[in-house]
């Protein structure tokens, strides 16, 4: 048979591919047996089998026309034996009305699977999202334990228009009429750039290297589907628990700032930490600048600071997306001049509670309130500023010093806006790469008009059945050599002269011009 896909692999490969990814997990048999409970009473026997359906479903997805009536035609281009080991006994060509009432069977059983558990519809989906993307995941994603989450929308096939409608008092209002039921609406929001949709959302949990790492296979590990209206950060933490109960442990967790919009952000960031996990996130404008002290700690971008940080460098403007190399070096600069009076990360505990090294003990700066614990690095000149009393258990008492778990929750490993933290955060776009290979119209094509089905079931099982074919397809390309890349490293620049940097940081903190002295 030849290959109905742009894969590399025939027809009776995928077939086979398909095969062992549901027999690698509990899939087939929960359907199965959620269709026998489901029954009230025994009907005539089905001529296709669930096999047979998700097999057809898997191989169909990578072509990215998922249409009922082209199960149809595959399941009928088979060969005798293999489709007897699919489970078709029918020797007759298979029809559309046969196909559609699968695909209904499927979904009343998973809905009332979740009846009789007490759980709603979408979450039965959960769980078979979550056994098919750990079975069609290439088996090394397990190198890693860090993840990047995102959602993207899913236009619905149904249609939301208004009509008019007549009052007992015989006025008249508009009112939506939706033919998908289960789709919702989201107008545009405050960020532009998001157009108005009508349909429904995916949240998705995507591999990504460790900080400094080998690179590891791209692929969806859990993915929540809901209707367009979802809550950003309660699926969010879905899916990294899911993922967090497959490992047993959780790595860095990247994600944008739809999920951390609050002040703090510890809606999302302190449940990660309770999973384990180590949030890399990028700030809003809320959350940058000084926001207070914490035991004479100056909290400036959720990082504790020495208390004679200069005021010019309290809050450093990041540069807008799309700046020039030159704004972005010169925000690092100011960045690396701030740096040298954060406290220094010493450990995280498994409760969560950060241990930091004062930077004066440390040997950043010179400091008459502690002595350093390590010799001072060249070029540094004693700070100005000094408090002038010091309370039992600020700071400056103590040469390391523990933070409770809700106490920093926008702390990170690496200090916002640095070049270490630059380059830990791009691994985000993982997540983005993912979903432009899921909605590539050359691949799975997961948009409206591939999908040619109404309601949250129907439409949740087509779209997890993509997700699983794009997994699929990604770990082939990667056992091809095309999926791997070498491991980014951060590149090492001409280093700065020790002997400037005090002359630097002394101009910031007095308002002066920041460009470095000219040399005489």
């Amino acid at each position: 048979m030849n290959s109905l896909s742009n894969t590399s692999l025939s027809t009776a490969q995928l077939i086979g591919r398909a095969e062992r990814t549901l027999a690698n997990c509990e899939a087939e048999s929960m359907i199965t047996t959620a269709i026998e409970l489901a029954q009230s009473r025994p009907g005539r026997p089905r001529e296709i089998s669930v096999k047979a359906y998700l097999v057809a479903l898997l191989v169909l997805g990578q072509e990215g026309r998922m249409h009922l009536i082209r199960v149809v035609r595959l399941l009928n281009q088979l060969d005798a034996p293999t489709r007897r080991r699919l489970g078709i006994t029918r020797t007759e060509a298979i029809t559309r009305r046969q196909v559609e009432n699968i695909h209904h069977v499927i979904t009343r059983a998973l809905e009332a699977k979740a009846l009789r558990e007490g759980k709603t519809k979408w979450e039965s989906l959960d769980e078979l999202a979550d056994m098919l993307l750990v079975a069609s995941a290439h088996p090394e994603v397990e190198k890693s334990t860090s993840i990047a989450i995102d959602g993207t929308t899913i236009d619905s096939w149904g249609t939301r228009r208004r009509r008019h409608v007549v009052l007992a008092d015989g006025s008249t209002v508009l009112r939506p009429l939706s033919t998908d039921p289960d789709a919702k609406w989201r107008a545009k929001g405050a960020d532009a750039w998001k157009r108005p949709v009508f349909g429904y959302e995916v949240t998705a949990a995507v591999s990504v290297p460790d900080q400094g790492k080998e690179p590891v296979p791209l692929a969806a590990l859990s993915i929540r589907f809901r209707p367009a209206t979802v809550q950003t950060v309660e699926m969010g933490l879905s899916v990294a628990a899911s993922v967090a109960q497959w490992r047993g442990t959780l790595g860095d967790v990247l994600v944008d700032r739809e999920y951390t919009r609050s002040i703090a952000g510890e809606e999302f960031i302190l449940p990660i930490r309770a999973l384990g996990g180590e949030t890399v996130i990028d700030l809003t404008s809320n959350q940058l600048g000084a926001t207070g002290t914490l035991r004479g700690a100056v909290i400036i971008d959720g990082h504790p600071f020495s208390p004679t940080v200069p005021e010019a460098l309290r809050y450093i403007v990041p540069p807008a997306v799309g700046a020039s190399s030159e704004e972005l070096n010169a925000y690092q600069e100011r960045i690396a001049a701030r740096s040298v009076y954060a406290m220094k990360l010493h450990s995280i505990k498994s409760s969560g509670a950060r241990t930091y090294m004062c930077p004066a003990a440390a040997g950043q700066v010179i400091c008459p309130l502690m002595k350093p614990k390590k010799q001072a690095k060249r070029g540094r000149l004693p700070v100005r500023n000094v408090p002038t009393s010091v309370m039992p258990g600020d700071i400056c008492s103590n040469a390391y010093t523990t933070f409770a778990p809700d106490e920093l929750p926008l702390a990170q490993r690496q200090l916002f806006g640095s070049k270490d933290w630059f380059f830990s955060y791009s691994r985000r776009s993982r997540v983005e790469g993912y979903f432009g290979n899921l909605k590539n119209e050359a691949n799975e094509n997961a948009r409206r008009g591939s999908i040619r089905v109404r309601g949250g079931m129907s439409t949740g099982l087509l779209v997890i059945v993509m997700a699983v074919a794009t997994n699929l397809r990604l770990a082939e390309a990667w056992d091809r050599g095309s999926g791997r890349k070498k491991a980014l490293k951060p590149t090492m620049g001409r280093p700065r002269k020790q002997t400037l940097l005090p002359s630097y940081e002394i101009a910031l903190s007095a308002g002066k011009s920041t460009a470095p002295p000219k040399a005489s």
